[in-house]
């Protein structure tokens, strides 16, 4: 079976060769061939990373979302670098082994968007321009991404992974997905993010074993008769939002201030809580998981 990379080489010399004729009408065949190349460049990219890449991810086929779940994966995916082994038996310098060419979601934007705006047929407007200006503009843009893409075909190091994985399980209730990241070998502090429920969380590295910490709020509680402390994600802190209490389960309402279950309030329910109540999640009162780094 063919891999992606080579799908990818196949598409890349197929747009060549479709631009390359002259005739302004293929071109079309030539932007439908690299926006292929781009899709198969992405899946490479995420395959190279094994079960490590997210299972609820396999399944897409836009570029852009896969890419998303490979960034959170591992930021590194997206970097440009290059590697050099330096001895004091090698010539000054040392020697280069080559450079890695990423594939961003700038990049997608730029020239895989860009392309699907010559599948489709000219707009009222488009009817109006020079036709050999729009064909130049055309040949332009697939000329740009052409290079682009050959120049990250030419690369000399591909899908190369640096680094330690870490995974926990998310603690968002309901949601039942393993959180995953690639953390470089050096760091000591790193974010998360659950890829299907946008949970964020900090890592904090030690050694050959890392703490996780959620990020959210913990509140106290306004009711008189409760007054207890509990995590609150962060997107339910806004004001108008509803939360309610699991210890009394009396239901709290958001506002600038803090009031109490009288005056305006006496005929409701809800209690409100000002946001100057709210406190961060900290080294003292985060539901820690610690587990050793794969």
């Amino acid at each position: 079976m063919k891999s992606f990379r080579d799908e990818a080489v196949e598409s890349v010399t197929r747009a060549r060769a479709e631009f390359n004729s002259g005739e302004s009408h293929r071109l079309r065949y030539a932007a439908l061939e690299l926006r292929f190349a781009i899709e198969t460049l992405v899946y490479d990219r995420a395959h190279s990373y094994g079960d490590d890449f997210p299972e609820a991810e396999r399944l897409a086929w836009q570029p852009q979302q896969v890419l998303r779940a490979l960034v959170l994966l591992d930021p590194m995916t997206s970097e440009d670098f290059s590697i050099c082994i330096e001895h004091e038996s090698l010539p000054e310098g040392g020697i280069n082994l080559g450079k890695a060419k990423s594939l961003t979601m700038r990049h997608v934007n730029t020239h895989y968007h860009r392309l699907g705006n010559f599948l489709h047929s000219e707009t009222l407007k488009q009817r109006t321009q020079d036709s050999e200006e729009r064909s130049a503009q055309v040949r332009s843009r697939i000329e740009g991404t052409l290079e682009f893409l050959e120049e990250r075909l030419d690369a000399q190091i591909i899908n190369m992974i640096a680094g330690s994985a870490v995974d926990f399980p998310c603690e968002r209730p309901g949601c039942g997905n393993t959180v995953r990241r690639f953390v470089p070998e050096s760091a000591e502090e790193v974010w998360a993010e659950c890829v299907v429920c946008n949970a964020r969380y900090r890592i904090l590295l030690r050694e050959r074993e890392f703490e996780v910490r959620r990020e959210g709020v913990r509140i106290d509680c306004p009711n008189p008769q409760c007054g207890r402390e509990e995590f609150v994600w962060p997107e339910k802190v806004e004001i108008g939002n509803l939360w309610t209490c699991t210890h009394c389960n009396e239901e709290v309402k958001f506002f600038h201030v803090i009031a109490r279950p009288k005056g305006p309030l006496a005929n409701t329910d809800t209690f409100s809580l000002g946001f100057d109540e709210l406190k961060p999640e900290t080294a003292n009162n985060s539901k820690a998981v610690q587990t050793e780094m794969k």
